[in-house]
């Protein structure tokens, strides 16, 4: 298995493979820019290569960016789905020239009609990524939500709605947040409950959408509606979730990223080496998971495409 960190972009993005590394990470992720801000600067060529470079030398897999806060496609707001419709293509852009494996964002809060808020997003995505069909170009996941009664695809049955009216494929995808999955009232804190809700998640998006696990415990309970992470095994998840999280065999091979609170200097590290205890002693990244977490490679992706599939 590969367990990676959300890691900062100060001083530049193509620093980021470094820190990743220097923390112990198997693969990484990063934000595109300030997340709370909507200005996006193109790395120059210099920090592409660069980037590329460090994420070959260390052995970085998969490799993700997250979209920044003010993404919000479906906002009943004109102005502000136009703004988020623009950034999302610039970070795509971005996230294309790094190289990156997977594009992950959160699918917004519904309006008056959650049919229409499904269908607008779909909509968006197709439309902006349609030019974006690439080899390059970074899988797009849809990460669930912790609000059930506002958000997105806090149901799991809503994220297959979604990847169903994107056409499926493996240009899209799904990222399972658990602490999001809490909020929403899903139970992860016993084996039986990570069994049922991992099954549940398998039975309605498909065994092949799952892509990646956003390795998150959460401050709030479960049903809350909130999205609070908090440190691995300190929250509503707690050590017994997680390690049957880790031991449920559909998710075996697939990346664990976390993005946990740093409260003090080194929680970024020990959440990390909490994770890989619970996962099991010793427990480093073999060639199997590392393919089975990466997409297709070029040439699969080609044939399939001129299959039609």
């Amino acid at each position: 298995m590969r367990f990676g960190l959300h890691v900062s972009i100060a001083g530049g993005v193509a620093s980021a493979p470094e820190r990743a590394a220097g923390l112990g990470c198997d693969c990484f992720q990063v934000f595109a820019g300030p997340p709370r801000s909507r200005a996006r600067a193109t790395p120059s060529p210099a920090e592409v290569e660069e980037f590329r470079r460090l994420v070959r030398k260390f052995g970085l897999s998969p490799v993700v960016v997250h979209a920044g806060y003010l993404l919000h496609l479906v906002s009943p707001r004109p102005e502000v789905a136009r703004a988020s419709r623009a950034l999302l293509a610039r970070e795509l852009e971005i996230a294309r020239l790094l190289g990156v494996d997977f594009y992950i964002l959160h699918p917004g809060s519904a309006g008056d009609s959650r049919e229409k808020s499904v269908d607008a997003l779909a909509r968006t995505l197709s439309e902006v990524t349609g030019d974006s069909s690439a080899d390059d170009s970074p899988a797009v996941l849809i990460e669930n939500s912790a609000h059930r009664s506002s958000g997105i695809g806090a149901r799991f049955e809503e994220l297959d709605e979604i990847l169903g009216r994107l056409g499926g494929g493996d240009r899209y995808g799904v990222c399972f947040d658990t602490a999001h999955a809490v909020g929403a009232g899903y139970d992860l804190a016993s084996g039986a409950g990570v069994r049922r809700t991992v099954a549940e998640l398998f039975d309605a998006v498909g065994p092949k959408a799952v892509r990646l696990i956003h390795a998150n415990d959460s401050r709030a309970p479960a049903g809350s509606g909130r999205d609070l992470h908090e440190r691995v095994g300190a929250g509503a998840v707690g050590r017994e979730g997680f390690r049957a999280l880790l031991a449920e065999e559909r998710l075996l091979g697939l990346p664990f990223i976390l993005e946990t609170p740093v409260d003090r200097p080194g929680d970024d590290r020990r959440n990390l080496a909490t994770l890989r205890r619970l996962a099991g002693a010793g427990c480093l990244p073999d060639k199997q998971a590392h393919n089975q977490a990466r997409r297709p490679p070029s040439a699969v992706r080609k044939r399939r495409a001129g299959q039609g599939k």
